[in-house]
């Protein structure tokens, strides 16, 4: 069950999650978590930083991968054995000064095909609540949030809808 309440934003928004705070207890209710995903660009930087990459050169790819026309998905299509011989690819990274033949630059390339879509970290869902008449502790993992008052499950809402548990949008207009 998902059940969606406007509020107006601000402190009387944040006064009626307390109060679902205060009824449930801190065992009943806590804020629903995003699952946030690498993406194209947080993955480009993320991996060339491990790669130990250039700025430079981690600002360049970036920016190329911001483009509409650039492939965004499976940027090494292995199942297609791999864009190397693909001539529009390896056009694209010659723009942002990279060599799409070096072994680094391919490393990159597979790196940031394997990590896209993965899970990065958690986030708070922005009005997402989730109650139990019981003790929600029990049935998923709970962790305090970096907002004071504030206790956050450790599983989005898709999750949360999966196993029947009642999610309050309490959304602030």
């Amino acid at each position: 069950p998902d059940i969606d309440i406007d509020l107006p934003s601000g402190d009387q928004r944040e006064k009626v999650i307390q109060y679902v705070f205060s009824k449930y207890g801190t065992a009943g209710s806590a804020m629903t978590a995003n699952v946030i995903t690498y993406q194209i660009k947080l993955a480009v930087r993320e991996m060339g930083k491990v790669l130990g990459h250039a700025p430079e050169a981690i600002d360049r790819l970036a920016k190329l991968v911001g483009r509409l026309d650039f492939p965004t998905h499976r940027l090494s299509n292995r199942e297609a054995g791999g864009r190397s011989g693909d001539p529009e690819f390896a056009a694209r990274l010659r723009e942002a000064k990279l060599d799409p033949d070096a072994p680094g630059v391919r490393h990159w390339i597979d790196l940031i095909d394997a990590v896209q879509g993965l899970p990065r970290h958690l986030g708070q869902h922005s009005g997402g609540i989730v109650i139990a008449a019981g003790r929600l502790d029990e049935v998923v993992p709970i962790e305090p949030a970096t907002m004071a008052g504030r206790r956050i499950v450790q599983w989005d809402k898709e999750d949360c809808a999966d196993l029947g548990i009642i999610k309050i949008d309490l959304l602030g207009l």
